[in-house]
């Protein structure tokens, strides 16, 4: 795919591929992974919402570009479909910053019609950056730029990804994360169980899984309250930071600070 070769070694039976596995974090397409959480770090960490946004900014790789962003694969301009909000990234930047999160309800059709999902994709531009794409794909890389009706500018520039190559999601992410997709198709009870069979899978018959999965219902039963994927992530563990939370953080964990003029300050990187 543009130009770029795909080493495969048919003659290896081996099953070392799987370390080459990655996970999402948000319902899009691999290409939006670092953008929508370099997005939904900076609403969070300045308590922004979609009202104030002017317009936002957001430098990709050349593959994301022409895949998501409105280039060699057609304009992203109004989205109708789960489809088509899926690959847009107009659109996944545009749903995070109106409903901090994005999963399952911000590519349901009824979402992506709404008018003020249609309204703030157009305040979003994505834009080729040729540094990123000499690293593609070796490293996925983004920066995104939100400019707020009062002039603040917040910039974070993403290099890779929670559940990525190079960040791995931890355990209790993938559980979280299964939580917030499974909560509306099966009580905590049948959750709980469905959690404690895979962390057995390889002591147990297959069969004390598959008879689980064999009662979560076909259509959402269920209340919802989760609030979505949270970043950073804290399992209350009783360990990690020696205050009794465990803070799932990744390498590239690096909060941006601002003058309240708007001004970008030299971020200085957190470790805990």
């Amino acid at each position: 795919m543009f130009a770029q070769p795909i080493p495969v070694n048919w003659e290896d039976p081996s099953l070392e591929v799987i370390t080459q596995t990655v996970m999402k974090k948000y319902c899009s397409l691999i290409h939006g992974q670092l953008a929508l959480e370099a997005v939904l770090d900076l609403k969070r960490r300045n308590s922004s919402t979609a009202a104030d946004v002017e317009e936002v900014r957001c430098d990709v790789f050349q593959g994301a570009f022409e895949f998501a962003g409105g280039g060699g694969f057609g304009a992203k301009d109004y989205p109708t479909g789960e489809r088509a909000g899926d690959y847009n990234l107009r659109y996944l930047i545009a749903a995070a910053l109106l409903d901090d999160q994005l999963g399952p309800a911000q590519l349901e059709e009824a979402r992506i019609q709404a008018p003020d999902a249609q309204a703030l994709p157009m305040r979003v531009e994505i834009r080729p950056d040729e540094r990123f794409s000499a690293r593609y794909p070796h490293e996925l890389s983004a920066r995104v730029t939100i400019r707020t009706k009062d002039q603040r500018v917040f910039v974070k520039e993403q290099n890779g990804y929670e559940g990525g190559l190079t960040n791995p999601m931890c355990w209790e992410r993938t559980v979280d994360k299964f939580h917030w997709l499974a909560e509306a198709f099966a009580d905590e009870e049948l959750r709980g169980g469905i959690i404690g069979a895979v962390e057995r899978l390889d002591t147990s018959e297959l069969s004390d899984l598959t008879d689980l999965l064999a009662q979560v219902q076909p259509i959402a039963m269920f209340p919802i309250a989760h609030p979505g994927i949270q970043c950073p992530f804290v399992l209350p563990c009783g360990s990690g930071n020696g205050n009794g939370h465990f803070l799932c953080l990744g390498p590239e964990f690096e909060p941006p600070r601002f003058s309240t003029g708007g001004q970008r300050l030299t971020g200085q990187r957190s470790w805990v």
